[in-house]
């Protein structure tokens, strides 16, 4: 029994050396029993002198993808919460005198509390720092950051459809400034002091309720995407298709109000059965006729004393 174990040992023993001097084509005798001479000087020298090379080679390539992952990722996550901020603020200016009706809104912006920690990591002040003092973010975050790098990274690598779908999928939620954002539009009703939260209503209100925020938000964005309050020279042009079509008669005359008082020039489509609400409040209407006899169409002055004529789009 001794002898076949002793045999077995050294088939183990030759086929590794044959295997080990197959890959690495080396000329090294595989077969002596008493002497191991040339496959330790390799072991000795791949384990004290190349390996400690390779991990200080290791942790060089990992601090310096930490940091770049700091400075890239993490920092243009950064610039585009401040850019998003900032456009807020831009908004809330153009909306500082805008009244619909009675009430007055504002934007917010909050972080995400399902994602503080990120959020507050992303808006440290200590992610400015360069030079020795970068440490210090480096030092505080250093779980979070692993953390977050783990959720989008090993997309690739030894891992089944359903890992890497998950993966691709935090690769697209993790790195969407909006994922660390809460937005939402703040509406004062009248003289009241408390704002109420359009996020927490919407479901509750009616279709011409909804659609006041949207031409609110919209109206909102061209202003300041015109500059209107810088009072450039701008065409300021808006066009809405289907415009107002859940509205009733007094939400739809506030709408236009809101839009002259923003200074914009809109082109507006709109059903047929909203020409008579419209028609008061804006400069020029034009009807578009579908003729079925002749099977032509053609565009005519909406005149309010006349019947309306049959509109198709």
């Amino acid at each position: 029994q001794m002898q076949s174990r002793m045999k077995n040992a050294k088939e183990k023993l030759f086929n590794a050396r044959s295997a080990y001097t197959a890959a690495y084509k080396l000329s090294y005798d595989v077969t002596p029993e008493d002497d191991n001479a040339e496959f330790d000087r390799d072991y000795e020298s791949l384990s004290s002198v190349e390996l400690p090379g390779y991990e200080q080679k290791i942790n060089e390539a990992h601090q310096k993808a930490v940091k770049e992952f700091k400075d890239d990722f993490i920092y243009k996550l950064r610039t585009s919460i401040e850019t998003v901020q900032s456009q807020i603020e831009e908004l809330n200016l153009a909306l500082k005198d805008v009244r619909f009706g009675r009430d007055s809104y504002r934007f917010s912006v909050q972080p995400n509390r399902d994602y503080l920690e990120y959020y507050e990591m992303i808006t440290d002040d200590l992610l400015l720092n360069v030079g020795d003092a970068e440490d210090v973010f480096l030092v505080k975050y250093k779980e979070i950051m692993n953390n977050l790098f783990n959720l989008i990274s090993d997309a690739t690598g030894g891992k089944n459809a359903d890992e890497r779908s998950q993966i691709l999928e935090n690769i697209s939620k993790f790195t969407d400034y909006r994922t660390y954002l809460v937005f939402d539009l703040l509406v004062k009703r009248g003289n009241l002091e408390n704002e109420s939260s359009l996020a927490r209503t919407f479901k509750r209100q009616s279709g011409g309720e909804t659609q006041t925020p949207f031409y609110i938000s919209i109206l909102a964005s061209f202003a300041q995407l015109y500059r209107v309050s810088q009072n450039d020279d701008t065409t300021r042009l808006v066009i809405f298709d289907e415009a107002f079509s859940k509205m009733d008669g007094a939400r739809i005359k506030e709408a236009v109000s809101l839009l002259r008082s923003f200074g914009l020039q809109a082109i507006l489509s709109t059903p047929s059965e909203k020409l008579r609400d419209l028609a008061r409040d804006v400069d020029l209407v034009l009807v578009a006729v579908h003729d079925v006899k002749k099977n032509r169409s053609y565009l005519d002055k909406y005149k309010e004393t006349e019947k309306e004529p049959a509109v198709t789009k």
